[in-house]
């Protein structure tokens, strides 16, 4: 029995219809007529898999399961395109990508599965009633997923008639089917050029610590804010760029004070898995710091410092979404640095300051997913 999603999944139909300004409608117009032509040699649905790695791939995996299971009535025929940067191009280079293969294997039409935030996007492009038109069924990461996007598959082609209807599809189909030129309640049409907007930057906002663990003697430890921009490149993967300013390292001691402050920017690659709501994963970066800082001994005149570092990361960051578009993050890193900051009293050597070689750091904060 086939229950309709509507409620469940957020749907996105756009009607394609110049055959001058979009190259889509007319390149699949000539397949339509060659599938007509063909009959029911052309009883093809493509699935396209293209993620080299990730989350992503295991997600092809049952997808490509699941729509095999749902179509019973048509053939489910895998098209690999690993490697070919599919996952980074516009809807439109997608279609322009795709469109020869759909004319060589004989095909009804195409479907992709591509990731936004912790939302599961699949991407239908087909033909009914003589118009090329693109559909897109977003679901929730969850153990449904995939089935529940495999049946919606199928009620979209039953009710453009290119699946004959279950007996209870045909039944409610009048009421049901959106109209050409209408759009349900649960649809949002896109852009006039096609393009869906899979939202891929991110800009952050943080409460940053960090100390030392190795190396380092003295005060190590500071506290301050940071900002980044984060830019999806390609499944999975994405880089960061942040900047950050603290005050500390600090102590007052009867013999001696130290008080500074810093500023630092990094540049950073991430990956991470997506599992339902949270995201977790890996990251390298390199930091540049400049630090001020103030030092003095016992009843001694005041030095100040200006000390410029580098540093290699590594670490780890989860972000929670809480809904589509807003997410709480969490990151911890390892710091190195070949460089090291001594300071010693004049009159004896003792080490009043030195920096770490080795440091932890850490932020928390807020997560908004924007798109281009």
């Amino acid at each position: 029995m086939v229950k309709s999603l509507a409620p469940q999944i957020s749907l996105l139909m756009l009607i394609l219809p110049s055959l001058t300004s979009v190259p889509c409608p007319s390149a699949f117009a000539r397949e339509n007529a060659e599938r007509e032509h063909l009959g029911n040699e052309s009883n093809i649905l493509l699935f396209i898999e293209h993620a080299d790695n990730g989350s992503l791939r295991l997600h092809e995996t049952l997808m490509a399961t699941e729509l095999k299971l749902a179509m019973d009535s048509i053939e489910v025929k895998e098209i690999d395109l690993f490697g070919d940067g599919f996952g980074a191009l516009s809807l439109t280079e997608r279609i322009d990508l795709i469109r020869p293969i759909i004319r060589r294997e004989h095909g009804i039409g195409a479907v992709w599965l591509t990731m936004k935030g912790s939302k599961l996007v699949l991407t239908i492009a087909y033909m009914s009633d003589g118009r090329a038109l693109i559909e897109v069924v977003e679901h929730p990461v969850s153990t449904n997923a995939e089935p529940d996007l495999a049946m919606a598959v199928k009620e979209i082609l039953e009710a453009s008639r290119i699946l004959p209807a279950t007996q209870e599809a045909e039944s409610t189909s009048s009421s049901s089917k959106p109209g050409p030129d209408s759009v349900p309640a649960t649809m949002a049409k896109g852009d006039d050029r096609g393009n869906v907007r899979e939202l891929p930057w991110r800009a952050l906002l943080s409460l940053v610590s960090r100390g030392g663990i190795m190396g380092y003697h003295g005060p190590s430890t500071a506290l301050g804010a940071m900002v980044g921009l984060e830019r999806s490149i390609f499944d999975g993967f994405s880089v960061k760029l942040d900047l950050s300013g603290g005050f500390g390292p600090a102590t007052s001691e009867a013999d001696k004070r130290v008080q500074g402050w810093s500023l630092a920017t990094g540049l950073c690659l991430l990956y991470a898995w997506s599992m339902g709501s949270v995201e977790a994963g890996p990251s390298l970066g390199l930091d540049i710091t400049y630090s001020n800082i103030d030092i003095q001994a016992g009843f001694g005149p005041k030095v100040n410092k200006n000390i410029w570092r580098f540093h290699a990361t590594i670490g780890m960051g989860t972000v929670w979404f809480i809904n589509e578009t807003l997410g709480l993050s969490f990151d911890a890193a390892l710091e190195f640095s070949p460089q090291q900051y001594v300071y010693r009293r004049l009159s004896n050597e003792e080490i009043i300051i030195a920096s770490p070689l080795a440091g932890w750091k850490a932020a928390l904060g807020v997560v908004l997913l924007i798109g281009d």
